[in-house]
Order: structure tokens, then sequence, then C-alpha cells
């Protein structure tokens, strides 16, 4: 049109060639201005997210829907699923560190469209991220776990177990059978790793039966706290029992069981007992391997004589080194089962002693080696069901350790728990470690007599043995205060000379004379403190009640007139037969002055 148009005016010797015009090149947006432009959408997106009123509508500007109040449900959705669905596109252009935050979070993506954007990109991160916001678990575990199998081009965040380790740690109580579906191959796979879902042990311990044992015993309340509520114990541990064998269960039972915690509140009595019985199964079998170590020390030393004579007297060291390297380190590991399983009996208000001891069985048959590595062990649970002269006498026969016993009457005469410090007993110290705090177990403990329980095991063994009398005499001296001198005079032997018992019998008389004059302070001070409370009661009951004739009872609202009431220290004033049969409680708040420090007893 534009030659034609030329032609008709020019002539016919005019060419378009002679109009050729020159047009500017397009200037295309810089990189600069692009990303601009998009982070000033994203802010808008992410304001309209928090407050849809401000999305332009149809017919209406925005302000004027803003003050009308104008927004159906129906369309709220529709505006909030595309704002979202954008935003997720603007971020995977511009911030794609910023999209797995937002796709975890709930979000109302169009879900089809989104997972096509993400495969497209071969955003399988951000794939599981989005699943998982919307609260699709079983597809993103089912991705993880596909994608954890392969060995290709699968990025290093995704491949192996620990992104489904760290997926199911977050997961609600309320998804236990998609955790318990989708760990059973990280507990197979890697154990440790996978004892992550339930309790981590990679954080830092931070007492001493944690820096023995490895374990955080702590990281079970954390984990509750995370998924909003303990998992149940029991079928946890039947789970992994299942999926990485017992050994890893017992450890998971340590976490959660050691300290108190949500899910050590709903741990049965059962578990209890496996924990004790994987404890104790643990130390007999280190006690057979270092009983058969130092056999086979033993035999090293008699077989080095006539190998060192052979060689002219030169043997070497080397391996007696690495024996002796290998029995430390035996006896620690032993040292620490040991402190664990002391520390847990302690604290276990539900481990069944009885059934622990008649597991154990008695010191004798093919058994009797085991049964006496355990004796530590079965001196605790004695303590614990409140057997303290079997204890005693265990810990005298089977340990011959006369100072763990004393420890052990130390603890039981302060009304405190039979804790074993089985680390110092392992390097030849009293098996019985620092004070513990009270315990409120139900299970009986009666702390009477326990020194002179001590003495009759001292002086009255049962079986083979024969009396320690020095060793008791060095208990009378030690404890004068703690033994009662009747039945020590009893147990002594007739011809005891006076002389070996005079500091104790000083030091009996010493104590029995202390013990009246505190008696007699504290009789004293109780009698005091009578006659002021009897004093404030009668300046209470001499103060005068008036009645006039339109006082009301405070029960009953009727009014009092001459019938008998009841005045309470608190000036309320009721009918007597409003008062109820309890006239210490207060009949309108229900106080009971008896609580009160000081108070009157309570008569009207």
């Amino acid at each position: 049109l534009l030659a034609g148009g030329v032609g008709g005016a020019g002539g016919p010797g005019v060419k378009a060639d002679d109009f050729a015009l020159e047009v500017a090149p397009l200037v295309l947006a810089e990189q600069a201005q692009i990303v601009g432009l998009y982070t000033a959408l994203r802010a808008f997106l992410e304001r309209a997210r928090r407050d849809p009123e401000i999305l332009p509508r149809e017919g209406q500007d925005a302000a004027a829907g803003a003050s009308a109040g104008w927004m159906g449900e129906e369309r709220a959705a529709a505006e909030r699923t595309a704002a979202d669905t954008a935003l997720l596109k603007i971020l995977l252009s511009v911030d794609q560190p910023a999209l797995l935050p937002f796709l975890r979070q709930p979000n109302a993506c169009i879900l089809a469209e989104s997972e096509l954007v993400l495969l497209r990109y071969q955003q399988l991160e951000q794939l599981v991220g989005l699943w998982q916001g919307r609260g699709l678990h079983v597809k993103a575990l089912e991705l993880l776990l596909s994608l954890g199998q392969q060995e290709g081009q699968v990025s290093s965040a995704l491949r192996g177990v620990r992104a489904t380790v760290d997926y199911l740690r977050k997961l609600p109580a309320s998804e236990l059978e998609v955790v318990v579906r989708f760990s059973a191959w990280p507990l197979r796979c890697e154990p440790q790793e996978g004892l992550r879902i339930f309790c981590d042990p990679s954080d830092p311990p931070s007492s001493e039966p944690e820096r023995a044992s490895g374990i955080p015993l702590h990281t079970t309340a954390a984990a509750a706290l995370r998924r909003g509520g303990p998992l149940p114990p029991d079928a946890v541990y039947e789970h992994i029992c299942a999926s990485a064998g017992p050994e890893l269960a017992l450890r998971f039972l340590e976490c959660v069981l050691a300290h108190p915690g949500p899910s050590g509140a709903l741990a049965s009595a059962r578990l209890h007992d496996e924990l004790a019985r994987g404890y104790l199964a643990t130390i007999a079998r280190l006690c057979a391997q270092a009983e058969e170590r130092v056999d086979e020390e033993a035999d090293d030393a008699q077989g080095a004589a006539p190998a060192a004579a052979e060689l002219g007297g030169s043997a070497s060291p080397r391996p007696v080194r690495t024996r002796a390297a290998r029995a430390a380190e035996l006896a620690a590991e032993l040292a620490a089962v040991r402190l664990r399983c002391a520390a847990f009996l302690q604290t276990s208000h539900k481990v069944g002693a009885e059934h622990l001891l008649a597991e154990i069985g008695a010191d004798s048959g093919p058994a009797a080696r085991s049964v006496r590595a355990l004796a530590p062990e079965r001196a605790l649970l004695l303590g614990k069901l409140g057997r303290h002269e079997a204890a005693l006498r265990l810990l005298l026969r089977e340990m011959a350790d006369v100072p763990a016993a004393e420890a052990y009457c130390a603890r039981v005469s302060v009304g405190r728990d039979v804790a074993l410090s089985l680390a110092e007993c392992a390097d030849g110290q009293a098996p019985f470690g620092r004070p513990q705090q009270p315990s409120t177990d139900a299970e009986p403990r009666s702390a009477v007599g326990v020194y002179d329980c001590l003495l009759r095991v001292l002086l009255r063994p049962d079986g083979e043995g024969e009396e320690d009398l020095p060793a008791a005499l060095a208990l009378l001296r030690r404890h004068p205060d703690e033994v009662d001198a009747l039945v020590a005079l009893e147990l002594l032997p007739a011809d005891m000379p006076l002389a070996a018992l005079s500091g104790w019998l000083h030091g009996s008389v010493s104590a029995l004379r202390q013990g009246a004059r505190a008696a007699q302070v504290e009789r004293n001070l109780a009698k005091t403190d009578s006659l002021a409370l009897r004093a404030q009661l009668g300046e209470e009951r001499r103060q005068p009640v008036t009645i006039k004739p339109g006082t009301l009872c405070a029960v009953c609202g009727k009014r009092i007139g001459t019938t008998v009431f009841a005045r309470y220290p608190s000036g309320i004033v009721a009918h007597f037969a409003c008062s109820g049969e309890n006239l210490h409680v207060c009949p309108v708040t229900r106080e009971d002055f008896r609580r009160r420090a000081f108070s009157p007893t309570g008569a009207p």
C-alpha cells in the first residue's frame, strides 16, 4: 500500500526505495528491570495472601470493595489460589531458595498446575515440599523412597535415607501409621539414622549417663514437643524390633525411659522390664568377655616364659599392650553400662524387681558365674523390694565389700533410694555413688534398724560364712548412734572384753544423752507453741458478735433472730443448722480454717 500510494503521488519516475524509512530497533527490558518487576509483583502477591481485600475486582475498584467489605468465600478462595500459584511461578523464576519454605507451609496453589511446573524444571525437592504443605504425606514419602534408592543423577539432598528421616521426624503424632509404614526402610538400611525418627542421637549429651552412653536421653521430650504429642512407645518398640532388631529397640527404650518425659509416662511396665533385661544381659555378656580375656592373658603369661627363654630372653611386648588396651576398653564399657543400669533401676517405678530377681536365678548350676557377675544389680533390686538384710548378705558374701554395705546403710537410713555407682565398683571402689533425690516409689522400704541388719550379717553369717568381728567393731565405732545398743549387746560374743567396747559404749551413751536433750527441747518448744495457740484462741473467742434484727443467714438468707448461730473466722454468720456437719469449713466459701496458720479450732 505504501508503494502504490507513493507512485501515484510522485508519478512514474519515483521508486519506493527513495522513501525508505529508518526504524529504530526495539529495546528489550534489561534483566535487572525484569527482576525488579518480578520483585514488585511478588511483594504485592504476598500482601494479597495476607489481605485479599487489596485485589481489584471487576466493576469496582479496590478501595470501594474494601470499604463495602464485600467478599464471598468462593471468590476469596479463588483469588487466594490465583495469588499463591502466581507467587510459586515468580519464586521459581527469581528466588528459588525462598520457594521451598513457601511450599512447606499451608498454601492454596493449584495442585495439578504446580506439579507440572515443578516437574518440568526438575524441582523434585520443591515438589516434596508442595505435597508436605498440602498434607499429602504419602505421595511425598513415596517420591522420597523412590529417589533415595536411586544412585544416578539424583540430588545429594534426596539421596539415601536422610531426607526421609527428616520428613518423618516432622510428622505429627496423629500420622502414626504413615510413620510406621515409611520408617521401616531407614531402620533396615541405616539403623542409627533411622533411630533419629523417634529420638535424635546426634544432639550433644548433657549429663554423665548420657556422655557414658553417647545417647542424649532428653531428646524424646523435644521430639514429642515437635510432633504435638508423643508417639505410643509400645507400638514404636514393637515396630523397631520387627524392622531393625532388639538391640536398636533397646537403644530406643533407653532414650524414652531413662529420663522422665511425655513418652516415658506412656510406657508400660513391660517396656521397663525389657530395658532392665537388656541391661542385665549386656552386663553378663561383658563380664563373661572380661573373664575370657583374663584367662587368655594368664595363658599368654604361661607361654611367654618358654618363648622368651628360646629367644634369649627377648619377647615382643606389643601383643601384651594390645590385649591390655582391649581389656581397658572392655572395662570402661562395662562400667558405663552398669552406671546406666543403676540409674535406670533407681528412677524407674514400674520395673518388676521381683520378676527380674526370679529370672536371674540362684547362684547354682552352669549359670552360677553369670549370676555372681550380677551381684551388684541383684543387691540393687533387693533394695528396691525393701529386703535390706538379703541385700547386705549379698554384698558381703559375693562381693566381700564392707564399705559398699556401709554406703548402702547410709542411703537407706536417710530415706533415699539405693543407687549403685557401678562405674566406681568396676574400679575396685565402693559400688554406691553420690546420694540421689528421695524417691516417691510406693514399694515398701523399711529403713528401721538397717545398721542392726548389717551388724547381724557380720556377726551371724549364714551358710559357710565366718563372723567378721573386726569389721563389726569398726562399724560400731563409726556409727555409735545408728546401732541399737541392746541389739548389739545381744549379737556380740559373751566373752568380748569390755575394753574393746569402751569407745563404742562411750559414743552410744553420748548419742543417747544428746537424743534425750534434743527430745526435751522439742517437747518444750511444742508446749510453748501450744500455750501460744490457746491464748490466741481465747482472744478470738472473746471477740463480740452483734446480731441485729435485720442480720441474715449467709446460707439461707433468712433472719438469724434468736436461733442458734455459728460465726466463722472470716466474719460470716449462719444458722447452726445451715452450717453443715463440718464446722471447720465455711459453708459459703468452702474454706477449711484448719489450714490457716494460728487459726482457731473452728468452734462457733
